[in-house]
């Protein structure tokens, strides 16, 4: 039986302003097992990042938890204190964001910045972090990686900069990495190579990864299961094959049509979600995908979607899902 490394239950968040919340996370529930790997996709505003960077409480002072719990290794993260919280981020669970820039300081050289997770965390002299930040530079395919470590953040490209940030992440051998949108600030090619090279690396060490998302063709090329958000709830979740080959939320239908196909007409336009989320703080008591949904129906601006099984590998928050199989 496969080990849930993360189990998170009734997860809500809200954002404090003018003395009232505003609500972007409501109640969701999703798990992810040792060494497997979870693409949680949706479109900007949905509730991705706050979600991932909730689970570590990294979030913004405004921010405020309203409810539920996050089990990782027999400890509840959500009710941990600051000092506990430390002994796990960078150790337990690291994480990869989207610009590497904003991630690392401009006036250290990269040795340091990848020497300082494993004096702290590993205590290890700064003969052994160095040897070891060689070992990481090569690992991570930088290249000339003795030149490469002892430069300034803006001595290299973006690429690099992004492997230096994965090779960070690594450094302590995490049981989780979250990857939130690590590639989207790079050009295509070398998009896929720091996917590739991602996924390689979670295979190797046999950690688990939560990717933060907006693209289904990343999550088909990395993750084992998807979690759909949309509006602050997971609207569809299960295994990559069964839920992108087979999608029944309208939602998950919707981001697939707006994917560009090889074998596509190079002349058709991509497919468009007409509207737009509802805003924060504005999640609707009722399915919130209906106002942009072409088959609602009354019954669906009547309450919230429970997410049900459609079978094991695959579940569907959304009232016509059977009828609506073949759309």
């Amino acid at each position: 039986m496969t080990d849930v490394l993360l189990q998170v239950n009734d997860f809500s968040i809200a954002y404090r302003k003018h003395g009232e919340d505003l609500g972007v996370v409501d109640h969701i529930d999703f798990h992810l097992n040792s060494g497997e790997s979870l693409g949680l996709v949706g479109e900007s505003g949905c509730g991705k990042s706050t979600t991932a960077l909730g689970l570590l409480k990294l979030l913004p002072k405004n921010a405020r938890i309203l409810s539920g719990s996050a089990q990782f290794q027999g400890q509840d993260l959500l009710a941990l204190n600051d000092k506990s919280l430390r002994n796990i981020r960078g150790r337990k669970i690291a994480c990869i964001f989207q610009d590497p820039m904003s991630s690392l300081n401009p006036y250290m050289r990269i040795v340091d910045q990848l020497c300082e997770p494993m004096r702290l965390h590993l205590k290890l002299s700064k003969e052994q972090a160095v040897q070891e930040s060689i070992k990481l530079a090569k690992q991570v395919a930088l290249p000339e990686p003795e030149k490469s470590i002892i430069k300034f953040p803006h001595e290299l490209s973006g690429g690099q900069r992004q492997r230096i940030m994965i090779a960070m992440a690594l450094s302590c051998k995490p049981d989780l990495l979250i990857a939130d949108e690590p590639s989207t600030a790079l050009d295509v090619t070398v998009q896929k190579q720091i996917l590739d090279l991602i996924k390689s690396l979670q295979q190797e060490m046999g950690m688990a990864l939560l990717l933060i998302t907006h693209d289904l063709g990343v999550v088909h090329q990395v993750c084992d299961r998807v979690a759909v958000l949309y509006a602050g709830r997971i609207v569809e979740s299960g295994n990559c094959d069964s839920v992108l080959q087979r999608p029944r939320h309208p939602y998950t239908k919707s981001l697939m049509r707006a994917v560009p196909r090889i074998d596509g007409d190079s002349d058709e336009s991509l497919a468009v979600i007409e509207g737009l989320p509802p805003a924060i703080g504005q999640i609707p008591q009722h399915c919130a995908f209906a106002n942009r949904c072409p088959h609602a129906e009354d019954q669906c601006r009547d309450n919230i979607p429970p997410l049900e099984d459609i079978n094991d590998h695959h579940q569907c928050a959304c009232a016509r899902y059977e009828e609506l199989e073949h759309d």
